[in-house]
């Protein structure tokens, strides 16, 4: 297993330039960054322009290990929410909503441009296209909303690519693409040059925010002292609740299939189906791979067959049959997405905190929401006014989303019946090598993996952050809590915020008896 789960995603052959060391000391600072992503070291990377003294820690032994080594890397100003939506939610706010993703982008070119990192950055147009008739009119309301902002918008009669279905679409030029982690190891060097200190391996166990600054523990014992800090841990882990009741956690899957040069142009591809697929190419040497990602749910909710490999075989099928050109099957992997409840990320200081900002809600677009969001933090850190703070505030509460939120909130609520729930297998013993579940022992639940070797662990099923039963993700051989997202490996060590603290672990009977017979 991977530091974010079992699948590997097709940026993970690239190894990084550089490896940083776990923390070993106590450390003071101007600003504590947690999450070595790429919403993390943005921001250290403009905090360290502006003279600031910063260190970064990751949990992960790499740097962009966790949720950014998963992304699909397609850089746009849309979010999983179409502008009809978003103009309901935010009315003329949606130019800023543009405007800032603009933004996203177009640092990210500057940034890769100034430094020479080659991370196959190409501008590339998007094509949304509806493969119902019913849907034809999202794309109406689509291509009105963005030419009323100035956007220049195409329509055609069907996809103009030879070879792919007759159906009616509308593009937009001007996106772009990454390799995601050639761009974010080649940021992680640029950060160091500047001075940030990057810590890996370094887990933050507790946040103290006092009058004057904030104080951080260390899972090894080590505290860093820093004026102010941003967690951008892709959920949180610097508050219970909070943010965490206005998004939901949703597993997204994507398959990489082999194309050859040449049949497919370099784009970005949409539908408007619920959940929506997305597409883009990967430039290989001799090939090309497109990959394709959709089948989203939410994290740990057995909605729709849950996890499961069948999910992979969807998507595969959905893909062989919209893009014919495509071949062998080299990459399945899976990640997670935080959708806020009113379609545009929760970026900057956090309801009455005066020195804990936060970068989350990517909503299906994760690099530029990090990179925006990581400008919005550094302007409030060094005490300037930002455009896009207020419609970006973590405290805001979006009436027009209001039923969004209340539906949201009732559902994570209701993961409570788990408690009372029969468990996902009969006994350990029916539980399959390489695998977990959650079983019930009287009036206890009990969350049992079982190792290649058949050696069984068993551990709490309580999930540290704010007491949901998690759920076995045999996709990621991980345990999935299905109120907030949390994550757990197999062995109940914590993977993804907001809970910080491992599953508890249980003794097995065997080594009950042993510790008795002592």
């Amino acid at each position: 297993m991977n530091s974010s789960g079992y699948t590997t995603s097709v940026w993970m052959d690239v190894s990084p330039s550089s490896e940083f060391p776990a923390l070993q000391k106590n450390i003071d600072c101007d600003v504590c960054i947690i999450g070595a992503g790429i919403a993390g070291l943005t921001t250290a990377y403009q905090l360290a322009q502006e003279g600031k003294s910063v260190v970064v820690i990751d949990k992960n032994p790499l740097v962009s290990q966790g949720e950014t080594s998963r992304s699909t890397a397609q850089l746009t100003y849309f979010t999983d929410y179409p502008y009809s939506q978003l103009q309901r939610f935010h009315g003329k706010d949606i130019r800023l909503i543009r405007e800032s993703h603009q933004y996203g982008m177009d640092t990210i070119e500057q940034i890769a441009r100034e430094h020479g990192i080659d991370c196959d950055f190409r501008r590339v147009p998007v094509f949304l296209f509806a493969p119902r008739d019913k849907d034809v009119k999202t794309i109406d309301q689509e291509q009105e909303i963005l030419q009323g902002m100035g956007v220049e918008v195409l329509r055609h009669h069907r996809i103009p690519v030879a070879g792919l279905p007759d159906y009616p679409c509308m593009e937009v030029q001007e996106l772009a693409q990454i390799h995601v982690l050639k761009y974010m190891y080649g940021l992680a060097e640029a950060v160091k040059g500047l001075g940030v200190q990057i810590y890996c391996s370094t887990r933050a166990v507790s946040i103290d925010e006092r009058e004057d600054d904030v104080l951080v523990q260390t899972e090894n014992g080590q505290s860093i002292r820093c004026t102010d800090l941003v967690t951008a841990t892709n959920s949180p882990i610097s508050e219970t609740l909070g943010v965490h009741l206005k998004q939901a956690a949703f597993r997204t899957y994507v398959v990489g299939l082999k194309v050859e040069k040449g049949a497919l142009p370099y784009a970005l591809f949409w539908d408007t189906l619920d959940p929506y697929h997305y597409v883009r190419l990967v430039e290989m040497p001799d090939h090309d791979i497109l990959i394709a990602g959709g089948e989203d749910h939410h994290t740990g909710r057995n909605e729709d067959g849950g996890e499961t490999e069948e999910r992979f075989r969807c998507l595969t099928e959905w893909t062989r049959k919209t893009f014919p050109q495509t071949g062998e099957l080299l990459y399945e992997w899976s990640g997670q997405v935080m959708e806020s409840v009113d379609g545009i990320g929760y970026n900057g200081r956090h309801a009455d905190d005066k020195h804990v900002y936060i970068i989350t809600g990517d909503t299906g677009s994760g690099t530029t929401n990090a990179t925006l969001g990581a400008r919005i933090v550094t302007d409030q850190i060094m005490g300037r006014d930002n455009p896009w703070s207020e419609l970006y505030r973590p405290s805001r509460v979006t009436l027009r989303a209001a039923d969004q939120l209340i539906k949201e909130g009732s559902l994570a609520f209701w993961q409570f019946k788990d408690y009372v729930t029969p468990g996902e297998a009969d006994a350990t013993a029916n539980i399959p090598a390489g695998a977990g579940a959650v079983i019930r022992e009287g009036l206890q639940k009990v969350a049992v993996y079982k190792d290649e070797n058949g050696q069984v662990h068993r551990m709490s099923p309580v999930c540290t952050h704010v007491g949901c039963i998690v759920h076995w993700n045999e996709v990621e051989r991980s345990w999935d809590c299905p109120c907030h997202g949390s994550r757990f490996d197999s062995y109940g060590k914590v993977m993804n915020g907001p809970a910080i603290s491992d599953l508890e672990k249980l003794e097995t009977k065997q080594e009950k008896n042993a510790a008795g017979s002592r």
